[in-house]
């Protein structure tokens, strides 16, 4: 670990304070030679949505990360409500409503209220740190090797070296990359997604208590709609999911009128149809989905970015916010022991080496998940057989990924660099 007597901290900037950037935030705030500052444009911390799911890979990151972050997410966690049902991920269900598949993991549904959980992350970060309505502009790389962000208010500020969590529409990505690389920009994905959350009483009435308490998904044509229990079993996050679309015009969410929706899921089964009736109420957004194309990298000298900024994926594995806790996680073991600015760049190259090829191999599945639960993935389609034995196993390898083991792995490999380096 880098020396606490070291008498200048090195100055960390986190562009964004979503759940990324207030996490990152907290695992670096821990170690004393660092000295973190977090930008928001926005004019308070804040998420989009209601419901998320918190993966068993990304629990054991948050519990490697910080016991204080760890604790601030199960403080807000939600299972599957029905005892039978408490490590079952998500049912998965046919049109008629039959189950196709239920596969399980360690904690099965373990849902957050995202704006409550940025209320918790909050708390755990010092006032001074936080700084708002700052949206970045500009960066420029110092001849002392330090950065400078320009934001459109006028202001400005200098770090060591600055950190993206500005998500799928980040500007760090762009400087990062080059304007002009065909990496730098989102595209729209096909899919569109319309949420709601009613009152869990609401839902029951309407669907029952098996789906209203439960984690579910129900697959058909090129659309598909996930439900599960948030907010400690107050509320039924609801997500429809419309992969059908060949291009989006406009702004990236609109007003979607009910009529709209029913028309878009009319042809799918009755359970579905009482579904999209909770969606019968004022306020419903009909929100895009944008992904970016892979990145050659994730780092250039004393930029990095992670979370959606570095792989923003498609939905459909649930893996968005934990392979961003999979980033922190790296990020924070590295900066442990980075104990001068001229090694920012090795540490950094090391979280690149580690994290980009397996949140790249997690967007792709993400993917292939998306055709999947659409029944449109070939060889599979709307085969029951071929979509249980998929999807029963399809989540393995993420959930049971080696969390510690990539911290150990990108420690070594930026240990190697330093005494590379220094050996020149």
């Amino acid at each position: 670990m880098a020396s606490e007597s070291d008498s200048k901290p090195i100055d960390v900037a986190i562009v964004g304070g979503g759940l990324g950037g207030l996490s990152l935030a907290v695992g670096l705030l821990k170690h004393p030679h660092l000295q973190v500052q977090i930008y928001e444009s926005a004019e308070t911390f804040s998420e989009i949505g209601a419901g998320l799911d918190i993966a068993p890979n990304a629990q054991r990151a948050l519990k490697l990360i910080d016991p204080k972050l760890e604790q601030a997410y199960s403080s807000q966690a939600t299972h599957n409500i029905e005892e039978d049902m408490g490590t079952v991920w998500f049912d998965y269900r046919n049109e008629a409503g039959q189950t196709i598949a239920a596969p399980r993991s360690e904690t099965g549904v373990f849902s957050v209220h995202r704006a409550k959980l940025v209320d918790e992350l909050a708390k755990l970060i010092p006032k001074e740190v936080a700084h708002f309505k700052k949206e970045l502009g500009q960066i420029e790389n110092l001849e002392s090797n330090r950065v400078k962000l320009r934001f459109k208010d006028g202001t400005s500020a200098t770090a060591d070296c600055a950190i993206g969590a500005d998500g799928v529409h980040s500007v760090v990505r762009k400087y990062l990359l080059g304007e002009q690389s065909p990496a730098a920009d989102p595209i729209f994905s096909g899919t569109v997604v319309y949420r709601v959350a009613p009152p869990i009483q609401e839902a029951i009435a309407a669907l029952g208590k098996t789906c209203a308490q439960t984690g579910q998904c129900h697959v058909g044509k090129g659309r598909c709609i996930v439900t599960y229990p948030i907010d400690y079993g107050q509320s039924l996050n609801i997500a429809a999911l419309n992969a059908s679309y060949d291009h989006w015009d406009g702004p990236w969410a609109k007003r979607a009128e009910h009529s709209k929706i029913a028309e878009e899921f009319s042809d799918l089964g009755p359970q579905v149809q009482k579904i999209i009736k909770l969606f019968d109420r004022p306020g419903v957004l009909m929100r895009s989905v944008w992904e970016y194309p892979l990145a050659p990298t994730y780092v250039h000298g004393n930029l990095a970015m992670i979370g959606d900024a570095a792989h923003a994926m498609v939905p459909f594995q649930g893996q968005g916010a934990s392979q961003t806790m999979e980033d922190v996680f790296v990020l924070q073991a590295l900066f442990a022991l980075v104990d001068t600015p001229a090694k920012i760049p090795m540490a950094f190259q090391a979280y690149d080496t580690i994290r980009r090829p397996r949140s790249q191999k997690v967007w792709e599945t993400s993917r292939e998940a998306g055709k999947l639960i659409t029944l449109r993935l070939p060889g599979v389609m709307d085969d029951e057989k071929a979509f249980r034995d998929d999807v029963s196993t399809r989540m393995d390898w993420i959930w049971n990924g080696d969390i510690a083991g990539e911290g150990r792995a990108a420690v070594a490999m930026y240990e190697q660099l330093v005494v590379g380096e220094c050996a020149q």
